[in-house]
């Protein structure tokens, strides 16, 4: 039977297991960075284990029985380290921002994951429970990070801590049934080009107001010159 495996690839064959889930937004790109690590040494085998890809989106087809790559997916970046102290792996890929409601790994790990991208809000919601601690019985505790550039600024949020331009959740196995993620974001840029099409807005209404007064001022003095050619013809009537 094919198994899918992502996210907390690790977790399977680990005694215990932290991971630590970071999404790093910027006005380019969305990037997936995802660390696992072990609490106990862990032998060589385990590396040669998790050779199969991952891939990048949730309706990319994907094959997991052999560790070979199809022509044309997109896959995720995955390194793995190994020492006399730990274990980890990092997965990690940077998305287009349209394209990140179609990220695997995240779509695999909580339920209902909705975007919405309005003209300067993003506006990211999950639903009820995360379910990877379903699927991985020795995920002791996840920490999930969103790093926001400075083209952005955090609006409403659930968050259990926010630290500059970081948003932070603290997930463990006793309350990730109840756990849900949702956070909004303000495009500073857009607000930049609405600001801009405002100030072009009252330029044009004020060059409008300008229009208005020249007309004005060149229909009273037609008027006051009609007036004065009916004056001086009148007075050479009447001589």
């Amino acid at each position: 039977m094919k198994k899918i495996i992502f996210l907390f690839i690790t977790i399977i064959l680990l005694s215990g297991c932290n991971a630590e889930y970071e999404l790093n937004i910027t006005k380019d790109n969305i990037r997936e960075n995802i660390n696992c690590y072990s609490e106990s040494n862990t032998d060589n085998d385990y590396i040669n284990y998790f050779v199969e890809p991952i891939a990048a989106f949730i309706d990319s087809p994907y094959n997991s029985e052999e560790p070979v790559k199809i022509s044309g997916v997109e896959y995720y970046n995955i390194s793995k380290n190994l020492n006399n102290e730990f274990y980890s792996m990092n997965i990690n890929y940077a998305f287009k921002s349209n394209d990140f409601y179609n990220a695997s790994i995240i779509n695999r790990s909580v339920n209902n994951l909705s975007t919405e991208l309005n003209y300067d809000r993003i506006v990211y919601n999950t639903g009820k429970g995360i379910k990877v601690f379903d699927r991985y019985r020795n995920l002791n505790n996840l920490t999930i990070k969103i790093n926001v550039s400075n083209d952005f600024e955090i609006m409403e949020n659930n968050a259990d801590e926010v630290n500059n331009n970081t948003l932070i959740w603290r997930i463990n196995r006793s309350d990730y049934n109840d756990a849900i993620i949702n956070f909004s974001l303000k495009d500073l840029n857009k607000e930049i080009i609405i600001e801009d099409e405002k100030e072009d807005n009252e330029i044009i209404i004020d060059n409008n107001e300008n229009d208005k007064t020249l007309f004005i001022a060149l229909g009273i003095f037609l008027l006051f010159v009609l007036v004065l050619i009916l004056i001086i013809n009148l007075k050479k009537r009447f001589k």
